[in-house]
């Protein structure tokens, strides 16, 4: 197991200073794609910054064992686009939905590059629904949009298309298990099965804010059978961290998962957020001013005070279950909204994504399994 950070500059203050999150990202003609994403170029997000997209797009080759990365500028999305969902099937990528400064989105692309190295989009039929937040996920030419806002509506919904039989479109395959939507979820598929975890729902006036826990599984040759539950099927994780923001990235015979929020800060910021728009007529003055501040204070914090996770999980089908491979310093892994990427069998790039909110990096974070991970 190697865990490094990897050279190379893209060629462009907004990712080489700043950095972005929630960038496309995947594997196109050989080579590693990153675009779009979004940040706070002018002002953080605590002071007030009003968040920019990108329409950028590069093309980066990986030399010195993987160390170090040449970028080059392949052109432009459609759009300045972020919060989208990537989706890899062998060496082309499709891109679902996103947000941009107009909203939540409905475009479907193919993305490819020409003989010369630069991106080629071909714009497919548009979701049904517009869709930003979710998770993705592959499984030969099946696509798998899972949860997300769905037309501005947290959703639990997972949605299956067809390469070979685009005319049918996309198709509702299941709910997941938990009321209330699931945001920022992972996904990744193993064999026949869809994994999911993570995610979290805003709540409203009846129910409270919540950091989805557990991982689920769902037989995709089976989808009538239900999801089966892993109930703290991480070992034992120090806190209640599902990988929320985080990444599921299908790697060694089965799923690497690193990164998110950690559940028991996020999850009382969501429910100040929630209590002060749901329930604001319930509260007395100075219960409103108590969580005010709290949520104020909240988004001033050290980077290391948010404690994004760090620990390298892996799941193994031969062994039925997830274990801990790797702890890493929080600089390396500790990031949500990082773009990840299975760039072979064995090594994994996680670009950029965000160490606190409102607050990117430009970094980029190699992982590599030279051998079967033994677990803590």
């Amino acid at each position: 197991m190697q865990i490094y950070e990897v050279g190379g500059r893209l060629g462009h203050p907004a990712y080489d200073q700043l950095g972005v999150s929630a960038a496309f990202a995947g594997r196109v003609g050989g080579r590693l794609l990153l675009a779009g994403g979004a940040n706070f170029p002018d002002k953080p997000a605590s002071e007030g910054g009003k968040k920019a997209y990108y329409d950028l797009a590069f093309v980066g080759t990986p030399r010195q064992g993987g160390r170090h990365i040449d970028w080059v500028n392949a052109g432009h999305l459609p759009k300045a686009l972020a919060y989208g969902v990537s989706l890899q099937t062998q060496d082309t990528l499709y891109i679902a939905g996103g947000e941009s400064s107009e909203g939540s989105e409905r475009g479907f692309y193919r993305l490819t590059l020409d003989p010369h190295g630069a991106l080629r989009t071909n714009t497919l039929p548009p979701l049904p629904f517009t869709i930003n937040n979710a998770a993705g996920a592959t499984l030969g030419q099946y696509l798998y949009l899972i949860g997300g806002v769905q037309d501005g509506i947290a959703s639990g919904s997972v949605w299956v298309y067809d390469l070979g039989h685009s005319e049918d479109g996309w198709r509702h395959l299941a709910e997941l298990p938990e009321a209330g939507g699931y945001l920022q979820p992972v996904a990744s598929v193993v064999g026949d099965s869809l994994y999911v975890s993570g995610g979290f729902t805003l709540g409203d006036a009846e129910r409270p804010a919540r950091v989805h826990q557990g991982i689920y599984s769902l037989s995709l040759s089976n989808p009538q059978g239900g999801w089966h539950t892993y109930d703290n099927a991480a070992g034992a994780p120090r806190h209640r961290d599902y990988w929320a923001g985080g990444s599921f990235v299908p790697i060694a015979g089965g799923i690497l998962a690193t990164g998110g929020v950690h559940t028991e800060i996020f999850e009382p910021a969501l429910e100040r957020i929630r209590r002060l728009k749901h329930g604001k007529e319930t509260l007395s003055e100075e219960e409103i001013t108590r969580l005010t501040q709290a949520q104020s204070a909240y988004m001033t914090q050290p980077i290391a005070w948010y404690q994004f996770t760090s620990d390298l999980y892996h799941y193994a089908p031969s062994q039925g279950r997830w274990r801990c491979i790797a702890t890493a310093r929080p600089d390396l892994l500790g990031r949500a909204g990082a773009s990840a990427v299975a760039y072979t069998p064995e090594q994994v790039y996680l670009l950029q994504g965000e160490l606190k909110p409102g607050i990117r990096s430009p970094k980029i974070i190699g992982v590599e399994i030279t051998k079967p991970p033994r677990g803590k």
